[in-house]
């Protein structure tokens, strides 16, 4: 048993070390962890894993990528009216993205939003939300023709797809992070697509990228819709300057290249001298 990109929450490390003794003839079958940074490195030793078995290889998610293309009928929705984005939102924040939304509105500023919620289960749920808002929405699974509007919703009730539209957005909102039970979600992918992100103050499950992030400048917490409003109204009227933040981001990210290859080193480490032994 080989763990890469190995993690080790505020939450679930607590009950590791309580049922330790338990846990003990599992963990010593560990052949080799790769862990994602120097804590969580020290988190799995503490646990009673050798340290002789622990590596630090990086977090995979902090790896650059390229996000993926976008599909030709969502190019054609986004058009040329700026597009907001608000990515794995969870039910207690859509309310809040869309009263931003409103409010960027009604400051005169052009834009249309893309709602992608974070579970299929919940579509309906955002559906609805949007109705109540009276703002005038599209499905993905039922787009038609023509771009959207300033002042549209389009709601991504679709899978696999939110990563590349952060591509064509001039500001993202990640969520999971304005509800305390989360913990946050990737906060980089926008950064990856050379857009300017903000989140919410709950990012125990995203603690370096978010602090890569804010350190970076390539994007902010926001506490409620009024802060979401800010930030998205400034990326809005400056996104020669929205761009260069994220740029910032970009190349912060730089130094983590190379997290893929070291997990796979780590897992061939163990691998090749297995494969040499007689059954």
């Amino acid at each position: 048993v080989v763990i890469v990109s190995g993690r080790l929450s505020d939450g679930s490390f607590p009950r590791y070390q309580r049922l330790r003794r338990l846990f003990g003839p599992t963990l010593s079958r560990i052949a080799r962890v790769g862990a994602r940074g120097e804590e969580d490195a020290r988190r799995f030793a503490a646990l009673g894993i050798p340290e002789a078995r622990i590596r630090v290889t990086g977090d995979l998610k902090l790896e650059p990528r390229v996000p993926g293309p976008v599909a030709a009928d969502l190019a054609e929705a986004l058009g040329t009216v700026p597009a907001l984005m608000a990515g794995s939102v969870h039910p207690g924040e859509i309310g809040t993205v869309l009263d931003a939304f409103a409010t960027v509105r009604r400051e005169g500023l052009d834009a249309s939003l893309v709602l992608a919620p974070r579970h299929p289960e919940r579509f309906a749920d955002a559906a609805r939300a949007i109705e109540a808002a009276g703002l005038a929405f599209r499905r993905r699974s039922a787009l038609g023709g023509g771009a959207l509007a300033a002042g549209e919703v389009l709601l991504l009730d679709s899978v696999g797809e939110l990563a590349g539209l952060y591509g064509r957005a001039a500001a993202a909102f990640v969520g999971g992070s304005l509800v305390s039970d989360v913990g946050g979600h990737n906060v980089l992918e926008p950064v990856f697509a050379g857009c300017p992100v903000c989140f919410g103050p709950h990012t125990g499950n995203a603690r370096e990228p978010a602090r890569i992030v804010l350190e970076s400048g390539a994007g902010e917490r926001v506490e409620g819709a009024a802060a979401l409003a800010a930030v998205f109204a400034r990326s809005l009227r400056d996104p020669v300057a929205a761009r260069a933040r994220a740029a910032h981001g970009r190349a912060a990210l730089a130094p983590h290249e190379g997290a893929a290859r070291r997990a796979a080193d780590c897992i061939e480490a163990v691998l090749q001298p297995a494969a040499g032994r007689t059954p």
